[in-house]
């Protein structure tokens, strides 16, 4: 079908760096939104002089779905081979809009359309209208595309094919859940030890910042013994049990505190603002809690706990101040042990 041949005009989006009519969203982007923005525009450019440079803008396992059939790739080789009959024609953008639409500090999602023309050269004027998303992911601290979607608008979507923030979307959300995976303990929904390592900084901060903190450091008695006997199902409904009577606690005694399942049957408790005294009133609370959640339990369950505390010890960072309460946890598991 022959189309009228329009006249081309400059597109909003060209110099997006200084251009103020671009879309973007939100208005007050941060750094890595924006630099997503550029790298969107810089990709889509790349392709219409098709500059090799385009390809380095990609991470290696960048995935890639677009409007035909079978053009579901994962890699940048096979990615290359999926659109090398596309544009075989001569193409150039017409018109090309972007917004951003979910930043945070290692991920960005950019979505937009591009309106393509044929050169003027060629004897077939017609123009294809393209919807895309780009996920784009921090790799060794430089900003690559990791999942792209392209499709077709209107009467030129394809059977099955889902509009390009969902594939984003979906993306966003897997990552989301890895890395909820990676810093909380799925089990017994505290943070980790991941997480505490991924916040030390801020923790460190917070810390020198205030007067009083008062760290605590948990270990129960006998855990190993409830799985040898019971099974693992029950050692984990302790643990489950323990945890949430810890964070309770925390939460009826302190104003602000960091609740953390180190690894196996350790836990850390960071009080901040907190002193001595308030060490006596959070263990009586959490002796009454974890007793209302030992129904499940016949058998009798302790704990060991030991704590340090800023300024009091000697111990000035975090880590100073967490390795103190676990000695002291540890002094007094052995005290309990020669009790018996």
């Amino acid at each position: 079908q022959f189309l009228p041949l329009l006249k081309r005009r400059e597109s909003p989006c060209r110099g997006l760096m200084n251009k103020q009519d671009c879309i973007i969203a939100p208005e007050h982007a941060h750094d890595l939104g924006k630099k997503a923005l550029e790298k969107a525009y810089f990709m889509f450019h790349a392709l219409e002089r098709r500059d090799p440079a385009l390809w380095e803008a990609m991470a290696e396992d960048v995935s890639f779905i677009g409007p035909y059939p079978r053009q579901e790739t994962f890699g940048i080789k096979n990615y290359q081979n999926a659109i090398e009959n596309d544009f075989a024609g001569h193409y150039a953008l017409y018109e090309d809009q972007y917004e951003l639409v979910y930043e945070d500090e290692e991920t960005a999602l950019v979505m937009g359309t591009c309106l393509w023309q044929a050169q003027e050269s060629e004897k077939l004027y017609e123009m294809i209208f393209e919807r895309f998303s780009i996920f784009f992911i921090l790799v060794d601290g430089e900003l690559k595309a990791k999942q792209i979607h392209v499709s077709h608008k209107d009467d030129l979507v394809q059977e099955e094919e889902s509009f390009p923030y969902s594939a984003g979307f979906e993306t966003r959300n897997l990552i989301s859940k890895m890395k909820a995976d990676v810093l909380y303990d799925r089990m017994t929904g505290l943070n980790n030890r991941n997480y505490y390592e991924e916040t030390f900084n801020e923790l460190q901060n917070k810390l020198d910042k205030l007067e009083d903190t008062l760290v605590l450091y948990f270990d129960l008695n006998g855990f190993k013994r409830v799985n040898d006997t019971y099974g693992h199902r029950k050692g984990d409904l302790l643990l489950i049990a323990f945890a949430q009577a810890l964070k309770k606690s925390a939460q009826e005694v302190f104003e602000d505190a960091s609740v953390f399942r180190m690894g196996g049957d350790e836990f850390t408790v960071i009080a901040f603002s907190s002193n001595r005294a308030r060490f006596g009133v959070f263990i009586r609370a959490l002796r009454v809690n974890f007793k209302a959640h030992m129904f499940n339990f016949t058998h009798r369950i302790s704990f060991s706990v030991g704590f340090s505390l800023k300024p009091k010890s000697k111990a000035k960072s975090l880590r100073e101040l967490i390795s103190l309460a676990d000695r002291r946890m540890y002094r007094c598991k052995r005290y309990l042990r020669a009790e018996r």
